[in-house]
């Protein structure tokens, strides 16, 4: 439930911003919004990282993200962890077992989800209502 003032509770947490890719337009756009959500909640950002290579190992990964201090490790999206989800579950695994949460801020976008194919099926299969007088 939201504070009755209407202001959003702020709590200092620190951050590392992660972005993968290679087109310098979309990272300083990711980048961008990354700095706005931080700000919006009072995260202090650590570090920005800007990375063009592909996902290493769980161990490299911690390399490049871990910061003394991190509490939250901010991407744009899971894919720019990696867009391999076998891939991106071991390193998301491998961040919060260090008690580092990681934190995308958007969700890829999916075709139908099972709740959404059964609601089309439904519809396709049920006889439509008579039009009105």
């Amino acid at each position: 439930m939201p504070p009755a003032n209407g202001q959003t509770r702020k709590t200092e947490y620190s951050t590392v911003i992660y972005l993968r890719g290679t087109q310098a337009a979309l990272l300083d756009d990711a980048e961008r919004r990354c700095r706005q959500y931080a700000a919006r909640f009072g995260w202090h950002v650590l570090a920005s990282i800007r990375d063009n290579h592909p996902a290493g190992t769980p161990g490299q990964f911690l390399a490049k993200v871990s910061r003394p201090g991190a509490q939250i490790l901010l991407t744009d999206t899971p894919d720019m962890i990696s867009p391999d989800q076998a891939i991106r579950d071991d390193l998301t695994m491998a961040v919060e077992g260090t008690g580092c949460l990681v934190h995308p801020l958007t969700q890829p976008r999916t075709c139908a989800s099972p709740a959404g194919a059964a609601s089309q099926a439904i519809a396709a299969t049920s006889t439509p209502e008579p039009a009105g007088p």
